[in-house]
């Protein structure tokens, strides 16, 4: 992969000017064809070192132009790690090592533009500690009167570039701590969505075990309904008749035109007292179906009270 390719806009605007305008003025010089199109009727030495600078932005995507800023970067990049093998060797460990050389350099106001070309990209915290490195470095020169640089630099442009180191250190450190705050905002809010997760997963479980309950206690009810239910009829006075019963219906066995079929069905009813001729007689409030539902019973008043007489226990 180009180096080239690795480069954003903001990145090409930094790169040009880093390699000045004097650079480009004598590429265009050497590629008067190349140059002929991109800028017809100019002569590359007449213009001024800025104009050259954007000539060069705005036509970035012209291969003689991207293959001179590959080239440049390229051998900015060898000529950075061998000055830090070099500081290594002196005795200078790894990060002191690329501090010193990253001051002098072409990047040394775009230390996370360097990591991405050098595909070894770091972390903000990684930034900011070479940055502080960087800056004490510089201070150290200035104070000194030392310089590493490839070109001369005054006393002016050291104080800006540690001026300008300063401001990033400082942007940086605002967004290491907005991350931390984003992260611990989401961690909290993470918290609070497990919370209402295990809330949710108690009540559903909580529900699934009455469920379960209400369906067996439903089944007994079926299962019990289709069976003869057992009464203990010595015990019983005439007291005890006021209590409600699951009862087959029977015709009784006095009447005419009846036939067993009509009442063979069973019935929810209240157990009464026998009447005074000593007739057991009983209250129908619902009938069972053959899904096994109880159905409410409606009496009709115009039908005989023996219709309600004679009962089987069941």
């Amino acid at each position: 992969m180009k180096y080239t390719e690795l480069l954003n806009d903001d990145d090409v605007q930094y790169i040009c000017k880093a390699i000045s305008g004097k650079n480009f003025k004598k590429i265009f010089a050497d590629s008067p064809k190349e140059f002929a199109r991109i800028k017809p009727g100019f002569r590359p030495n007449s213009m001024s070192d800025e104009d050259a600078v954007e000539i060069a932005i705005k036509n970035f995507n012209k291969e003689f132009v991207r293959g001179f800023v590959e080239v440049m970067i390229k051998q900015w990049l060898k000529e950075i790690e061998a000055n830090i093998e070099s500081l290594q060797m002196e005795g200078h460990d790894y990060e002191d090592a690329v501090a010193l050389t990253l001051l002098d350099s072409y990047f040394a106001e775009n230390i996370k533009l360097y990591f991405r070309l050098a595909q070894a990209e770091k972390d903000d915290a990684y930034i900011i500690y070479i940055c502080n490195k960087m800056v004490s470095v510089a201070q150290e020169q200035k104070k000194d009167g030392l310089s590493r640089s490839w070109e001369e630099i005054d006393n002016t442009e050291l104080v800006s570039k540690i001026q300008d180191l300063s401001v990033k250190n400082e942007e940086l450190e605002k967004q290491k701590v907005d991350a931390e705050n984003q992260i611990n905002a989401l961690d909290e809010e993470k918290k609070n969505i497990n919370a209402q997760l295990y809330e949710c997963q108690k009540k559903l479980e909580e529900l699934q075990g009455e469920y379960q309950q209400d369906m067996l206690e439903l089944k007994d009810l079926r299962e019990r309904a289709q069976h003869e239910i057992i009464v203990d009829e010595e015990n019983f006075t005439s007291d005890e008749y006021d209590f409600i019963s699951l009862c087959e219906v029977l015709p009784p066995d006095y009447e005419e035109n009846f036939t067993s079929d009509e009442y063979d069905f069973i019935s929810l009813c209240e157990v009464l007292p026998p009447d005074y001729n000593g007739i057991e007689l009983i209250e129908r409030y619902a009938d069972l179906t053959w899904d096994g539902e109880f159905e409410e019973f409606y009496c009709d008043e115009s039908e005989p009270t023996h219709l309600r007489i004679g009962i089987k226990y069941i």
